[in-house]
């Protein structure tokens, strides 16, 4: 009866052990196990395994022993009662070093508890169960994610910056080429475009065109600078500018002013261009078409209803008829010719040219914004106005590149068909184009009417080939911009819509993550981004003050002929001198535009690794990926809205 009595109590006091060393707060997957030495309901002793909460930075937890026996062979005879031992008790804070034993309970009914932590209480949803083999095992235990509140783990700040608004100089992008920046040196600054760049071949084409029976050269007349225009140098000029409406991103129109429209806030500086409505180059595709003659630039050359010989351009194209140059009749509307001899029209290309534009027939000049100027130059001429979007595309998507710079392409080629809509803008177009036919059809007087033969040796119209050519170029001119549009809007909407479904799926999988896990990740992504931020602000620094000093040198050549009617032409002789501080900006300018792109892709990379464990900032990041989709649907109404242009 007393060794049954004695029993009862070695179990009640089994029991409390069991509950004061399971008295642990709710714990995630980190867990460190532990064992504590308990007896079953016949005295056997046992070893009880819990887990308590490994804590960073404490040390590897306590190795575990091994477990003693769960049975011992039963007494033959009855043992004799000894003394009861002294129950150590060890309520340590729970760490990864936390060892408590159990040993020799007392026949005392005491147990020393008081000292247990309060966190360590067992949650009544914990039901410990002695089970024969003298293991505890505990159901319904708690699978909260959320981590321990005495982790001394705290969450960097972050705050995501919010989506821009407004419109990015599409001159500062890497896989762009603006006016200024034309020269040999394209290669270091867009080395890595596959295409040729279209500035360059504006160059080429109005050197040399490769005919059959030899190189015809062709040459532009001299023409107004941005600066002698607007510094009123041509005086017949009619102040005319040509920029964005507004510096809205979603803003896509054209907007004709008076005077230099005003500089965005925030921007410091806006390059104006000196625009030929009708691009020079125009020319060059014409006499290719017209005789058939593929070249590097040109493989496709428009077909026409019929082709010449091209023998009579090399025969006449550059030929000196300076002595029926003032007796033609009709020349186009507004021509003057120079009083000075040296600078006088000579040839057909001469005054071919001067129905383009030249510094004496300045009447259709526009400053168009350098932007849209350059975007118009390269679909001209058939090009993609940046170089491999579709991959700009992708990576926007990851947050690699900034939203507005992948989109103002997208705006800017929208702004240029906007642009060319314009009636004021329209009414240029069909004046220069209505200039070149005149003196076309005046080949007759100058050549004595020995004109172009087609294929079957009849004489050919070149006027009338000539508004032929400009309608199918216009067509084409057109297309292009709609093709390459409607390309990079779709491949960007699959793009954005793909990452916005990798999001929301972070979205739903946050709540189920360790806290712990979250808290470390995030951390340690914030500090990736903060140095990736810190070294792009710098490098974003150092690309405005490269571009800054581009446009220096760039007014400094200006300045040097602003007064001489030959500007155009020794203004790029200027810049094509080797060792000049031009060209050393245009190198430095590219390099920073590089250097921006790889920072760019570092904090885009930290950022989504981030975003994976920020719960609030994913939300808005979500939100921003579904504005950028809506403006694309939007960019896609406005490339169905453009227009067929005419040539009359």
């Amino acid at each position: 009866m007393r060794i049954s009595f004695l029993h009862s109590i070695v179990l009640f006091l089994g029991y409390s052990a069991v509950l004061n060393a399971l008295a642990l707060p709710p714990t995630g997957p980190q867990d460190v196990a532990r064992q504590i030495e308990t007896l079953d309901e016949h005295g056997t002793p046992g070893v009880l395994e819990v887990r308590s909460p490994r804590v960073r930075g404490g040390g590897r937890p306590p190795r575990s022993r091994p477990a003693r026996p769960t049975t011992k062979p039963v007494p033959t005879s009855k043992p004799t009662p000894t003394k009861p031992a002294q129950t150590s008790v060890v309520n340590q804070p729970i760490s990864t070093k936390r060892s408590t034993s159990i040993t020799n309970l007392p026949t005392s009914t005491k147990s020393s508890t008081s000292n247990q932590p309060a966190s360590s209480k067992l949650s009544t949803s914990s039901n410990p169960t002695l089970t024969n083999s003298g293991l505890t095992s505990i159901t319904n235990r708690p699978t909260s994610t959320k981590h321990s509140s005495s982790s001394s783990i705290k969450s960097l700040p972050f705050t995501l910056p919010p989506r821009p608004t407004k419109a990015f100089d599409v001159c500062l992008l890497p896989e762009v080429s603006c006016l200024d920046a034309r020269s040999e040196d394209s290669e270091t600054l867009f080395g890595r475009s596959e295409q040729p760049h279209a500035l360059e071949k504006r160059a080429r084409e109005l050197s040399d065109i490769p005919l059959k029976s030899g190189k015809l050269k062709v040459t532009p007349k001299d023409y107004p600078s941005s600066g002698q225009l607007e510094k009123g140098k041509a005086s017949k000029w009619v102040e005319t500018w040509v920029d964005f409406q507004s510096a809205n991103l979603a803003d896509t129109e054209a907007k004709l002013f008076k005077s230099k429209p005003p500089l965005p806030a925030g921007a410091l500086q806006k390059d104006y261009v000196t625009e030929h409505i009708l691009e020079l180059q125009s020319m060059s595709r014409f006499i290719e078409a017209v005789t058939g003659t593929k070249s590097t630039n040109n493989p496709s050359p428009i077909q026409l209803s019929k082709t010449v010989d091209d023998t009579w351009f090399t025969k006449w194209w550059n030929k000196d008829v300076q002595a029926k140059i003032n007796t033609r009749n009709p020349t186009f509307t507004g021509y003057e010719n120079s009083k000075d001899a040296r600078y006088q029209d000579k040839s057909l290309n001469d005054v071919v040219f001067e129905a383009f534009g030249s510094s004496r027939n300045v009447d259709d000049f526009v400053l168009c914004e350098d932007g849209i100027n350059s975007f118009k130059a390269k679909l001209w001429l058939g090009d993609d106005p940046a170089a491999k979007w579709n991959d700009a595309a992708t990576k926007a998507a990851k947050g690699l590149k900034p939203s507005d710079e992948y989109l103002s392409p997208l705006r800017t080629t929208l702004a240029v068909y906007s642009y060319m809509e314009l009636p004021q803008i329209t009414k240029n177009l069909h004046s220069s184009i209505a200039k070149v036919k005149t003196e076309l059809g005046n080949i007759a007087h100058l050549t004595s009417n020995d004109l172009p033969k087609d294929a079957q040796g009849q004489p050919a119209d070149l006027a009338a080939l000539w508004i032929e050519f400009m309608d199918a170029h216009l067509a084409k001119f057109v297309n292009k911009g709609k093709t390459w549009l409607d390309s990079n809007i779709k491949t960007g909407l699959k793009q954005f819509e793909a990452e916005l479904k990798i999001m929301e799926g972070w979205l739903k999988k946050i709540p189920n993550t360790p806290q712990s896990a979250l808290t470390d990740k995030y951390n340690a992504a914030v500090k990736a981004e903060q140095a990736a931020q810190k070294e792009l602000t710098s490098n974003e620094k150092k690309r405005k003050s490269a571009a800054s000093d581009l446009a220096a040198e760039i007014k400094k050549i200006e300045a040097q002929f602003i007064n001489d009617p030959n500007a155009s032409s020794k203004i790029e002789a200027e810049k094509k001198k080797p060792g000049t501080a031009y060209k050393s900006a245009i190198v430095q300018l590219g390099s920073a535009k590089t250097r921006v792109t790889r920072s760019q892709t570092k904090v885009g990379q930290a950022t989504r690794k981030i975003l994976e464990f920020d719960e609030k900032n994913l939300k808005k990041e979500i939100a921003n990926w579904k504005a950028v989709i809506a403006q694309l649907n939007k960019f896609e109404v406005e490339r169905k809205k453009i227009k067929t242009l005419k040539a009359e």
